[in-house]
Protein backbone atom coordinates (compact mmCIF):
# COMPACT_ATOMS: atom_id res chain seq x y z
CA UNK A 1 0.00 0.00 0.00
CA UNK A 2 1.22 2.98 -0.94
CA UNK A 3 1.59 6.02 1.52
CA UNK A 4 3.44 9.31 2.25
CA UNK A 5 4.30 11.45 5.16
CA UNK A 6 4.56 15.23 6.76
CA UNK A 7 7.16 17.00 8.67
CA UNK A 8 6.65 14.54 11.42
CA UNK A 9 4.80 12.85 8.93
CA UNK A 10 6.34 11.27 5.38
CA UNK A 11 5.71 14.23 3.27
CA UNK A 12 8.84 16.87 3.64
CA UNK A 13 8.27 20.06 5.34
CA UNK A 14 12.10 20.47 6.63
CA UNK A 15 12.83 22.18 9.51
CA UNK A 16 16.16 23.42 10.51
CA UNK A 17 17.46 23.17 14.48
CA UNK A 18 18.63 25.71 16.09
CA UNK A 19 20.86 23.90 19.07
CA UNK A 20 21.35 26.92 20.82
CA UNK A 21 18.02 27.95 21.37
CA UNK A 22 15.54 26.09 23.90
CA UNK A 23 12.30 24.74 22.25
CA UNK A 24 10.55 22.27 19.91
CA UNK A 25 9.06 21.78 16.96
CA UNK A 26 4.90 21.66 16.31
CA UNK A 27 3.87 21.15 13.19
CA UNK A 28 7.37 21.91 11.16
CA UNK A 29 7.18 25.13 13.36
CA UNK A 30 10.16 26.23 16.29
CA UNK A 31 8.73 27.25 19.41
CA UNK A 32 11.30 28.89 21.63
CA UNK A 33 10.99 28.29 25.15
CA UNK A 34 11.05 31.15 27.86
CA UNK A 35 15.10 32.20 27.99
CA UNK A 36 14.96 31.80 31.66
CA UNK A 37 13.75 28.49 31.49
CA UNK A 38 16.89 27.64 29.11
CA UNK A 39 19.10 29.05 31.60
CA UNK A 40 18.00 27.26 34.85
CA UNK A 41 17.80 23.66 33.69
CA UNK A 42 19.98 20.93 32.35
CA UNK A 43 18.62 18.31 30.06
CA UNK A 44 17.33 15.41 31.71
CA UNK A 45 16.55 12.89 29.78
CA UNK A 46 12.82 11.24 29.83
CA UNK A 47 12.00 7.55 30.08
CA UNK A 48 9.87 5.29 28.43
CA UNK A 49 6.39 5.26 30.57
CA UNK A 50 3.58 2.81 28.15
CA UNK A 51 1.09 2.88 30.93
CA UNK A 52 1.35 6.86 30.82
CA UNK A 53 1.84 6.80 26.68
CA UNK A 54 -1.48 4.30 26.92
CA UNK A 55 -3.60 6.85 29.57
CA UNK A 56 -2.60 9.68 26.83
CA UNK A 57 -4.04 8.19 23.90
CA UNK A 58 -6.48 6.39 25.50
CA UNK A 59 -8.16 9.92 26.87
CA UNK A 60 -8.39 11.28 23.75
CA UNK A 61 -9.56 8.17 21.95
CA UNK A 62 -12.69 7.94 24.84
CA UNK A 63 -13.49 11.76 23.71
CA UNK A 64 -14.59 10.86 20.58
CA UNK A 65 -15.94 7.34 21.36
CA UNK A 66 -13.36 5.09 20.53
CA UNK A 67 -12.02 1.95 21.82
CA UNK A 68 -8.91 1.95 23.80
CA UNK A 69 -5.77 1.36 22.36
CA UNK A 70 -3.65 -1.93 23.32
CA UNK A 71 0.49 -1.67 24.24
CA UNK A 72 2.01 -3.69 22.01
CA UNK A 73 5.88 -4.99 22.50
CA UNK A 74 6.52 -6.50 18.95
CA UNK A 75 5.47 -2.21 17.40
CA UNK A 76 7.37 -0.90 20.79
CA UNK A 77 10.47 -3.08 19.71
CA UNK A 78 10.74 -1.71 16.07
CA UNK A 79 9.63 1.85 17.62
CA UNK A 80 12.35 1.77 19.75
CA UNK A 81 15.28 0.85 17.42
CA UNK A 82 14.33 3.48 14.99
CA UNK A 83 14.39 6.16 18.24
CA UNK A 84 17.84 5.02 19.01
CA UNK A 85 18.44 5.54 15.07
CA UNK A 86 16.94 9.25 15.17
CA UNK A 87 19.47 10.01 18.31
CA UNK A 88 22.27 8.32 16.59
CA UNK A 89 21.64 10.46 13.75
CA UNK A 90 20.61 13.38 15.45
CA UNK A 91 17.70 14.41 12.71
CA UNK A 92 14.18 13.43 12.68
CA UNK A 93 13.33 11.56 9.98
CA UNK A 94 10.67 9.01 9.22
CA UNK A 95 11.34 5.33 9.28
CA UNK A 96 9.30 4.49 6.02
CA UNK A 97 8.07 0.67 7.94
CA UNK A 98 5.27 -1.00 5.63
CA UNK A 99 1.95 -1.37 7.24
CA UNK A 100 2.55 0.53 9.93
CA UNK A 101 1.45 4.03 11.09
CA UNK A 102 4.10 6.33 12.63
CA UNK A 103 3.98 9.37 14.87
CA UNK A 104 7.23 11.31 15.54
CA UNK A 105 8.32 13.85 18.24
CA UNK A 106 11.83 15.90 19.32
CA UNK A 107 12.74 17.91 22.25
CA UNK A 108 15.62 19.50 22.43
CA UNK A 109 17.07 21.02 25.70
CA UNK A 110 15.65 20.78 28.68
CA UNK A 111 13.41 18.76 30.72
CA UNK A 112 11.58 16.72 27.91
CA UNK A 113 8.99 14.38 28.84
CA UNK A 114 6.53 11.97 27.22
CA UNK A 115 3.44 14.31 28.30
CA UNK A 116 4.78 17.55 27.02
CA UNK A 117 6.15 15.77 23.37
CA UNK A 118 2.59 14.19 22.76
CA UNK A 119 0.95 17.42 23.97
CA UNK A 120 2.42 18.31 20.49
CA UNK A 121 -0.04 15.91 18.80
CA UNK A 122 -2.82 16.49 20.92
CA UNK A 123 -2.84 19.71 20.98
CA UNK A 124 -3.99 19.51 17.13
CA UNK A 125 -7.43 18.34 17.54
CA UNK A 126 -8.30 22.65 17.79
CA UNK A 127 -7.21 22.07 14.57
CA UNK A 128 -9.55 19.05 13.34
CA UNK A 129 -12.77 18.75 12.08
CA UNK A 130 -15.35 15.75 11.00
CA UNK A 131 -14.88 14.26 7.83
CA UNK A 132 -13.53 11.88 5.20
CA UNK A 133 -9.43 12.38 5.34
CA UNK A 134 -7.72 14.52 4.37
CA UNK A 135 -10.64 17.12 4.89
CA UNK A 136 -10.20 16.95 8.84
CA UNK A 137 -7.86 20.38 9.24
CA UNK A 138 -9.85 24.26 9.68
CA UNK A 139 -6.69 25.01 8.54
CA UNK A 140 -6.98 23.03 4.79
CA UNK A 141 -3.50 21.23 5.83
CA UNK A 142 -4.13 17.59 7.05
CA UNK A 143 -0.74 18.10 7.92
CA UNK A 144 -1.71 20.06 11.09
CA UNK A 145 -3.93 17.28 12.91
CA UNK A 146 -2.31 14.07 11.13
CA UNK A 147 -0.35 13.17 14.51
CA UNK A 148 -3.68 13.83 16.08
CA UNK A 149 -6.17 11.48 13.61
CA UNK A 150 -3.51 8.79 13.65
CA UNK A 151 -3.57 8.95 17.53
CA UNK A 152 -7.66 8.64 17.18
CA UNK A 153 -7.95 7.03 14.32
CA UNK A 154 -10.85 4.51 14.86
CA UNK A 155 -9.76 0.85 13.23
CA UNK A 156 -6.05 0.98 14.82
CA UNK A 157 -6.41 -1.25 17.82
CA UNK A 158 -2.23 -1.07 18.96
CA UNK A 159 0.53 1.02 19.70
CA UNK A 160 3.78 0.40 20.79
CA UNK A 161 6.67 3.73 21.30
CA UNK A 162 10.10 3.82 21.93
CA UNK A 163 12.53 6.84 23.18
CA UNK A 164 16.09 7.74 22.68
CA UNK A 165 17.87 10.90 24.19
CA UNK A 166 21.50 11.64 22.77
CA UNK A 167 22.37 14.09 25.34
CA UNK A 168 21.10 16.78 23.67
CA UNK A 169 17.69 16.06 21.84
CA UNK A 170 14.90 13.76 23.03
CA UNK A 171 13.11 11.28 20.24
CA UNK A 172 9.75 10.19 21.01
CA UNK A 173 7.83 7.48 18.51
CA UNK A 174 4.90 5.45 17.76
CA UNK A 175 3.71 2.88 15.95
CA UNK A 176 0.45 1.95 15.14
CA UNK A 177 -1.67 -0.84 13.70
CA UNK A 178 -3.61 -0.77 12.23
CA UNK A 179 -2.15 2.38 10.60
CA UNK A 180 -4.34 5.35 10.25
CA UNK A 181 -4.41 8.46 8.15
CA UNK A 182 -6.05 6.40 4.36
CA UNK A 183 -7.34 8.86 2.49
CA UNK A 184 -10.88 8.43 1.24
CA UNK A 185 -12.03 7.28 5.06
CA UNK A 186 -13.09 8.84 8.10
CA UNK A 187 -11.09 8.50 11.28
CA UNK A 188 -14.30 8.50 13.38
CA UNK A 189 -16.22 6.19 11.29
CA UNK A 190 -15.39 2.59 10.02
CA UNK A 191 -18.25 2.15 7.73
CA UNK A 192 -17.27 5.85 5.85
CA UNK A 193 -17.82 5.74 1.85
CA UNK A 194 -14.41 6.71 -0.06
CA UNK A 195 -16.88 8.88 -2.31
CA UNK A 196 -15.54 12.26 -1.55
CA UNK A 197 -11.87 11.73 -2.12
CA UNK A 198 -11.86 8.83 -4.53
CA UNK A 199 -10.85 11.36 -7.53
CA UNK A 200 -8.23 12.22 -5.00
CA UNK A 201 -6.07 9.46 -4.30
CA UNK A 202 -5.59 6.06 -5.10
CA UNK A 203 -8.08 3.75 -2.74
CA UNK A 204 -6.25 2.56 0.42
CA UNK A 205 -3.39 5.42 0.36
CA UNK A 206 -2.51 6.50 3.37
CA UNK A 207 -0.77 9.70 4.83
CA UNK A 208 -0.27 7.97 7.81
CA UNK A 209 2.41 9.22 10.34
Amino acid sequence: MLHHRSSFCRASLHHRVLRAVTGAIVAGVFVAAPAALADAVLHVPCSLDSAEILRLHNISREAVGDAPLHWSDQLAAGAQQWANELARRNQMVHSHTPDVGENLAMWWGHHPTIDTMMAMWTDEKDMFQPGVFPANSTSGSWQTVAHYTQMVWRNTTEVGCGVADNGRTEYLVCWYNPKGNIFGEDPLNRQATRQAWASEAPTGLSASR
